[in-house]
C-alpha cells in the first residue's frame, strides 16, 4: 500500500510539475521544489506541494488560461512554503522566511489574482468586440508570453504594483489622431495664407502711399 501510495503521488507530481519544470530549465533557474532526504518526509512534502498548486489552481479564475503565470506564483509560494516547513532564513532579510501574502482569508485572491486579472479585463476592453487592430491591445497569449521572459522577475514577489506589466495604455484612437492631423494641417495653411494676406496687404498700402512718401523725401532733401 506505501509502495502503491508513493507511485501514486509520482506520478500526480509529474502531471502537475512538467510544465512548471520544464518553465525552470528555460530560465536556468533551480525550481522550487525541495525535498528532504527522508522518504516519509519526502512524500508528505510532494503532497503539500500538490496541495499548494491545487489552492492556486482553485483561485486562479482567468489566469487559467495563462500556464506561464501560474508557474510563476507558484515558484515564489513554493519557495514560501519550503521555509515555512524548514524554518528556512532568506539571504536577502536575515529573517525566517514568511508568506508574502497572509493573514487574511482573500489575500491571495485580492492581491495576486485580482491585479493581474485587472490587467487582462482592461486590455480585453480595449479589443472594442473584436474589432480594434490587434497591435493596440493584450489578449492572454500576449500577457501569459511576458512570463516566457527574464523580465518577468521584475515584477517581483510580493508583487510590484507599478511595473510596467500591470500599466494598461489608453488606446488612440486612428481615426482621430488622423483627423487632427489634418485639422492641423488645414491650420498651418490657413495660418500661411494668412500671413501671405498681410504681407500682401502691406504692400498694396505701401504702393498706394508711394507719392506721398516720394515727395516727404523730396522736402528732407
Amino acid at each position: 500500500m506505501i509502495q502503491l501510495a508513493d507511485k501514486a503521488v509520482d506520478e500526480l507530481m509529474k502531471k502537475f510539475f512538467k510544465n512548471y519544470t520544464n518553465w525552470c530549465k528555460f530560465f536556468r533557474r533551480k525550481n522550487s521544489i525541495r525535498l528532504p532526504c527522508v522518504k516519509q518526509d519526502a512524500q508528505q512534502y510532494k503532497i503539500l506541494y500538490i496541495g499548494l498548486y491545487l489552492l492556486i489552481w482553485g483561485e486562479a479564475a482567468n489566469l487559467r488560461f495563462m500556464p506561464e503565470c501560474l508557474c510563476y506564483i507558484f515558484h515564489h509560494m513554493a519557495y514560501e512554503l519550503h521555509g515555512v516547513l524548514t524554518d528556512a532564513v532568506s539571504t536577502k532579510t536575515g529573517e525566517k522566511i514568511m508568506p508574502a501574502y497572509g493573514g487574511g482569508s482573500e489575500s491571495f485572491l485580492n492581491n495576486v489574482v485580482t491585479p493581474i486579472y485587472g490587467v487582462i479585463y482592461e486590455e480585453a476592453a480595449k479589443n472594442k468586440s473584436g474589432t480594434a487592430d490587434h497591435s493596440t491591445w493584450r489578449n492572454y497569449d500576449d500577457l501569459n508570453e511576458y512570463f516566457w521572459s527574464p523580465d518577468c522577475f521584475e515584477i517581483g514577489w510580493p508583487l510590484r504594483l507599478d511595473h510596467d506589466f500591470f500599466c494598461v495604455r489608453p488606446v488612440v484612437n486612428c481615426k482621430f489622431k488622423k483627423a487632427r492631423g489634418l485639422l492641423d494641417a488645414e491650420k498651418e495653411k490657413c495660418k500661411g495664407e494668412e500671413m501671405e494676406d498681410e504681407e500682401q496687404g502691406v504692400n498694396k498700402w505701401l504702393n498706394s502711399h508711394k507719392h506721398i512718401f516720394s515727395k516727404i523725401d523730396s522736402l528732407i532733401k
